[in-house]
């Protein structure tokens, strides 16, 4: 155990963002299959679905490296961090509603609107809840 926890608590930013890149991939497969209560996925949703995926990665991660979500030591993180967080999921959704609403209007797509309010509440637990386990861990553990 304290050897697992050594290791945890040894988590830099690279692991975050490998982290990132893993959740945001597959957040809004899992958004869309709760928001839709089906474990398979019609047709019509994945070229959509694909779309979105793809976009919302990109835009996350360089808005998360904007805000610095990349450079920080989460191992003290406190409510000033919890506030990067936030905002930083918020300011991606907002980017990523405007272009994925414009984009997929135009290019005449299926896409459940209400996937980007859930996804991003899934993205702000993911990203949080990463980052925070290494406070955690840092306090509680030792």
């Amino acid at each position: 155990m304290l050897g697992l926890s050594r290791k945890f608590l040894g988590l830099r930013n690279r692991h975050f963002f490998l982290l990132d890149i893993l959740a945001l991939l597959l957040l809004p497969t899992t958004t869309m299959m709760l928001r839709l209560d089906t474990m398979y996925l019609p047709r019509i949703y994945w070229s959509g679905l694909i779309i979105y995926t793809l976009t919302a990665l990109i835009i996350r991660l360089i808005v998360f490296r904007g805000f610095g979500l990349y450079s920080r030591y989460w191992q003290y993180a406190s409510v000033d961090e919890l506030g990067q967080i936030t905002l930083a999921v918020l300011v991606s959704t907002a980017i990523l509603t405007i272009f994925i609403l414009f984009s997929l209007t135009l290019l005449n797509l299926y896409f459940v609107r209400s996937v980007l309010i859930i996804d991003a509440l899934l993205v702000l637990l993911a990203v949080g809840s990463t980052r925070f386990s290494v406070r955690y861990w840092g306090l509680h553990v030792r």
